[in-house]
């Protein structure tokens, strides 16, 4: 099935972005925090940025660590098990009496890899979906995308 919802993770972090990204919102709304100070020094204008976002761009960049360490986590998963049925075809191809319910075991289960595989680059295009819609209403509601720079 082709997922068509963030994953738990992502929804999670989406809450907390958006959370986060309200915050910064109103801290700037409020002129707790400003971005109209000129400056032409680039470690100014840096720091500038990080103020003016009220730490959204920090909070950002942890989660998408952490939606990044999850993805890998599940990915490195797979290819061990793709690395084990690899060495069990290879085991049973070297075989003097290979086994044919040992052979249409190892073909169900690298459908069953394949399938997972599939299902993990689609769910990883939805959230990074979800990362980006994140990432564009920061750059509206805090006025840090190129249009703004």
């Amino acid at each position: 099935s082709t997922p068509s919802s963030p994953s738990p993770t992502t929804q999670v972090v989406s809450i907390s972005l958006e959370s986060s990204l309200q915050c910064a919102a109103q801290q700037l709304q409020s002129g707790l925090l400003s971005v109209t100070e000129l400056d032409t020094s680039v470690k100014e204008k840096a720091s500038r940025f990080n103020a003016s976002t009220g730490g959204f761009d920090q909070t950002y960049n942890a989660e998408l660590d952490r939606l990044s360490a999850s993805l890998s986590a599940s990915a490195h998963t797979i290819e061990s098990k793709a690395r084990a049925l690899l060495l069990r075809a290879d085991a049973l191809a070297k075989s003097t009496t290979p086994s044919i319910d040992v052979s249409v075991d190892l073909r169900a289960q690298a459908k069953t890899l394949s399938k997972e595989l599939l299902r993990l680059h689609k769910q990883t295009d939805v959230d990074a979906q979800e990362l980006r819609r994140i990432a564009a209403l920061a750059d509206r509601r805090l006025c840090t995308g190129r249009d703004f720079a």
